[in-house]
Order: structure tokens, then sequence, then C-alpha cells
């Protein structure tokens, strides 16, 4: 029989998302990135907790670097994005005296700070803790994983793009899951083609189909269906969404926000975007700013999936 939960740091925390890889590179770190700044526009406070102590991004995606971490009664507090403590975080990015400082550290101390982030950190009451992870199935990811079983998460959405190698070792992370449990909320294909800024087309860049076809073998769901003959269905649950105002003489509500899309992209397949990538290099809030982007209604459909996940449960 499982061992409840002791209460803890994360007792306040409603949700826990993994999200996973077997390959590196493939945007994990984005992913995290734009579902906790979707779920916060939704109303949700988000905390994001970066364990991949190798290659730490979430910092420098929300222009945090050189931030510190302070002790309290309770434990290490995390680093908040805004004022109003929307967005919560965590990484050993912020434990380090210098930005290029390696860490060269075996298993036994890195599975310790691991559990030492699950159980040290305060971060109060959340909605969400999306937990950002390295590529691959190793001594992290057991770690991770055995940390946060007892708080019972809500499962993982696995990242890969549309090419056969990184579907290849994607296919491992699904094992992994099922290996350990875990329940796959969803696999996301993410760089799934580039649709160009002047005429619509959608070129793919790096194959296409790949994700979909991995959760079609796998039994898993695919974040993803074709969208353009409905498309403000997209938005029917985003009551108290705080969205940039529609600027005068555009179209109204959701067709305005979906507007630069294509009508063949599928939401779950984010496209490649150079918005996306500026707003990531520079820190800015990309669903805020960037509206009208190709990625923003696949973007947009991920956030919304998880939510329909927990409907009774949200705030």
């Amino acid at each position: 029989m499982e061992a409840a939960a002791e209460p803890g740091h994360l007792a306040g925390i409603r949700h826990i998302i993994l999200v996973l890889s077997g390959k590196g590179g493939v945007g994990k770190s984005t992913i995290s990135t734009e579902l906790a700044l979707a779920l916060r526009h939704a109303g949700k406070k988000v905390g994001i907790l970066d364990v991949d102590l190798c290659g730490p991004s979430i910092p420098r995606m929300f222009r945090a670097q050189g931030r510190a971490v302070h002790q309290c009664d309770s434990g290490w507090v995390p680093v908040f994005v805004d004022q109003e403590q929307s967005i919560s975080l965590m990484s050993v990015g912020f434990l380090l005296e210098k930005p290029d400082e390696a860490v060269v550290w075996r298993g036994p101390k890195k599975n310790a700070l691991i559990k030492q982030f699950v159980s040290d950190v305060a971060w109060g009451q959340l909605d969400y803790l999306v937990v950002d992870t390295p590529p691959g199935t190793s001594d992290e990811h057991m770690a991770t994983v055995e940390a946060l079983r007892p708080y019972s998460p809500l499962g993982a959405l696995v990242v890969t793009t549309p090419q056969a190698v990184s579907v290849g070792d994607v296919r491992r992370e699904l094992t992994f899951c099922r290996k350990t449990g875990l329940r796959v909320i969803g696999v996301v294909e993410n760089m799934s083609g580039f649709v160009c800024p002047h005429c619509a087309e959608c070129t793919s860049v790096f194959s296409r189909g790949g994700g979909e076809e991995l959760a079609r073998h796998a039994g898993v769901p695919f974040l993803g269906e074709r969208i353009g003959a409905a498309p403000s269905s997209l938005y029917s649950g985003w009551s108290d969404l705080r969205l940039p105002t529609v600027p005068e003489g555009e179209k109204n509500g959701s067709s305005w926000l979906l507007s630069s899309s294509s009508s063949s992209s599928r939401t779950g397949s984010v496209p490649l975007d150079p918005q996306l990538t500026r707003s990531l290099e520079e820190g800015q809030d990309f669903i805020q700013e960037f509206p009208k982007s190709p990625a923003f209604p696949a973007l947009f459909s991920i956030a919304q999936k998880i939510l329909n996940e927990t409907p009774a449960q949200l705030s």
C-alpha cells in the first residue's frame, strides 16, 4: 500500500504536472514556460520547478537570472516573477555563483538536491506546479517521480519534435512513464512546421506528424486537432482570461486571436515561430505580447486541455 504524503510544502499545491522527453533540445523548457504563462492568464497561480540541473533554462526564459533564493523559517523562498506572485520559480540556476558555472555532480548528489527542492521550497498555495525535467530517463527522473509520488501528480506532458530520430527517443520516455506508473496527459509536437508570415503557408521543416503517430501507437492523447472551422470554440472556457485589448479596427474576440494561424494548423502541434524564440530570449510574456502568432492557439489549446483535466477543482 502506497504511503500517504506527509503534510509539507507541497500540501498547498493542487496539481503537479511533469514535462518530459527522451530527447534533448525538443523544447521542454519552452512548453513549461508557455504553459505556466497561459495558466497564469487564466487566473491560476503557478510554480515551475526546474530539475534540469545541468542545463537550467527557466531563469533565463523569465529574465530572472542573478536573482537570489532566500531562506525563511519554513524553508527556501522561490523567486517570484511578478508583484502579484502569480508565477514562482525554483532552479539550480539561482544557486550558482556564476551563470556559466558547470554542475559536475554524480547521481547521488543530484538526487539529494531534487529531494531538497521537493521538501524544502515554500511554494505556498498554487493551482499548478510545472516540473521541467532534463532529457532522458536517468537518475534525476527517478528521483523526481519518487519524491513527487506521495503527492499524486496529475501526470506528464511528453514533448517531441516531428522527425523520426526524436520520436524514437520519446517512445522510450512513454515506456518510462508506464514502468513508473506515471499517467501521460498527452503528447505535444513542438517545432511542427514554419508558418510563413507573408502567405501563411506552413512548411514542414522537420518532417510532420511524428508526434501524432507516436501518440496513436502508444494509445495516449495527442494534444492536437485541426482548427479553422470554428476557432472560437477553443476559447469558450476562458471567461476569466486576461488578454490584451483587441486593437481598434481588428476583428473581435477569439477569431482575431486566431487570425494569423493557417486553417490547417493543429492545436497542440506548436510551429516554429521567431516571435516565440525572441520572447524566450528576452524574458517577455509571449502569451500577452503576441496573441496573433501562429504558435498562440497551439499553446493555449495545451493549457485549455490541462484545465479540462481538473475542471471541478480549479479556484
